[in-house]
């Protein structure tokens, strides 16, 4: 069975006005006859995307600017349907630290020789080989957004970290809530060059939100790590609640994420399951009047 491939124009160009990178064109010639149905009747990419998007009414297509090559070939098709045209806007990608190179999943490796990168890695992995959490690399690295989640960081710290990689309101303003990031977000202020991902400016930010909560908020975030190490029982009592409370303030700003608090553990057992050398322990107390 046969394919059915779309016959591209020979001439001209395809010119369009992309919201972050201006005026675009595409010479025609260039452009390969593509493929846009399968010889078992499915749908490829092109024509599928270009149908979805005016079935959802879609107005404004923003992406990653890997996709930007693909647009003239869904504008060509949208066209030849008779739809309308969406509005384009390809956005920057995230580079690696340091680099203006795009930042990959597959290169984890490399970016464990980088200092802060490693650190960052580093910090996570602590809080999981703390709380007996098999990880497998692949799976569990600054790479993944689970990674975060799983870590503790707020989400609103890491949301605000990313809108702030290649997109700025103003010269001095970085801390944003959701509804300010709504409120002021427009793409003309998007940067066309990518922004290296910083792992340092990252847990400046977790930091600056996990000291604005309240002593109530951080405790709550707190409480999941403390019922997985199986210190707190899956319905607290409000005994451990105060308890759990009263750690976390005493913590104060060492707990950068909240899965710190497994750094805190032995606050939640009683005193008698403690022991310890009594002779080498009067050895570094002075006795009273000396």
């Amino acid at each position: 069975q046969s394919v059915v491939r779309l016959k591209m124009p020979r001439d001209g160009v395809c010119e369009f006005e992309d919201q972050i990178r201006g005026h675009m064109e595409f010479e025609w010639a260039l452009e390969q006859d593509q493929v846009v149905q399968r010889s078992d009747g499915s749908c490829l990419y092109h024509l599928a995307s270009a149908v979805d998007d005016h079935d959802f009414r879609i107005t404004h297509v923003i992406r990653a600017v890997e996709h930007l090559s693909n647009t003239p070939r869904q504008i060509f098709i949208a066209q030849a349907l008779d739809h309308n045209v969406p509005t384009y806007a390809h956005l920057p990608y995230v580079a690696e630290p340091g680099s203006a190179e795009k930042l990959s999943k597959r290169k984890l490796k490399t970016y464990l020789k980088h200092t802060d990168f490693r650190k960052l890695n580093e910090h996570g992995v602590a809080i999981m080989e703390a709380l007996d959490i098999p990880i497998v690399p692949e799976t569990f690295s600054p790479l993944l957004v689970d990674f975060y989640r799983s870590v503790g960081y707020q989400p609103e710290a890491l949301l605000n970290y990313l809108l702030l990689l290649g997109w700025s309101f103003d010269d001095r303003t970085e801390m944003f809530t959701p509804d300010e990031m709504i409120e002021k977000f427009t793409l003309k202020r998007v940067n066309k060059s990518a922004a290296s991902f910083d792992p340092q400016k990252l847990l400046v930010f977790q930091e600056r939100y996990m000291q604005r909560l309240s002593p109530a908020a951080q405790a709550t975030s707190a409480l999941p790590f403390l019922q997985r190490s199986g210190t707190v029982s899956e319905t607290p009592s409000v005994s451990e609640r105060d308890l759990v409370a009263s750690v976390v303030t005493a913590a104060g700003d060492r707990l950068k994420v909240a899965g710190d608090i497994v750094n805190y553990l032995e606050f939640f057992h009683p005193d008698d399951v403690f022991t310890y050398d009594e002779k080498a322990f009067n050895k570094r107390i002075r006795p009273d009047g000396a």
